[in-house]
């Protein structure tokens, strides 16, 4: 009887570091200081009983200078995206992406398989089509580096939850993305529709 997993908007990024605490700059002594926080806006202190050791209090905006003020108190995401996720970044954060992705993918499976009663043996092999409905021509990734990335944890989370037996040839044969741009922005979703691949006997009849 098919399948088709309609999700309740898209997940787009993954954080992949918490918020850092906020770290006290800390100077060896008041000769490494720069001059630009020797004015009547800062105020050195001593760093506790430590010799010589230098903070800086800002008397504006009422707060010590920050060894890390970019990442203090901010957490760190990054956007599912196929060549974002395969390219240049460590398979630690990569296996962050896609196990909040299966955690997602998963989530919206159980909530459109309450009444599913599962595949059929006659219905094998299966084409996938996925539609993304998504807000913003100009902010929006290649059809390519989009989908794959969501395909392929898609049917990896069915076989996960043992809905689909495989997801080689003998099961998946054959894999289709559109894409669809919508109003408003709380409109974008994807549709996962798996079905019994009409084409497959097109195919069996043509000579290589």
């Amino acid at each position: 009887m098919g399948l088709t997993i309609n999700t309740n908007g898209i997940l787009k990024e993954v954080c992949i570091s918490r918020s850092q605490k906020e770290k006290i700059k800390i100077f060896k002594n008041s000769r490494e200081v720069s001059q630009r926080y020797k004015n009547e806006n800062y105020r050195l202190m001593e760093n506790g009983n430590k010799t010589n050791e230098v903070i800086i209090y800002d008397k504006v905006n009422k707060k010590f200078i920050l060894e890390n003020p970019r990442t203090a108190g901010r957490e760190k995401y990054i956007p599912i995206n196929t060549q974002r996720i395969y390219q240049g970044i460590h398979f630690s954060i990569r296996k962050k992406v896609v196990d909040a992705l299966h955690k997602w993918l998963k989530e919206q499976i159980i909530n459109n398989t309450k009444h599913w009663s599962g595949f059929k043996h006659g219905e094998f092999p299966l084409e996938l089509i996925t539609i993304f409905y998504r807000y913003g021509k100009t902010k929006c990734a290649d059809i390519d580096n989009m989908s794959y990335i969501y395909q392929k944890c898609f049917l990896d989370t069915l076989r996960e939850m043992r809905y689909l037996p495989e997801d080689n040839p003998d099961y998946i044969i054959g894999i289709l993305s559109y894409i669809r741009f919508i109003e408003p922005y709380e409109n974008e979703k994807i549709i996962f529709s798996l079905n019994k691949c009409t084409f497959n006997d097109t195919i069996k009849s043509v000579k290589p």
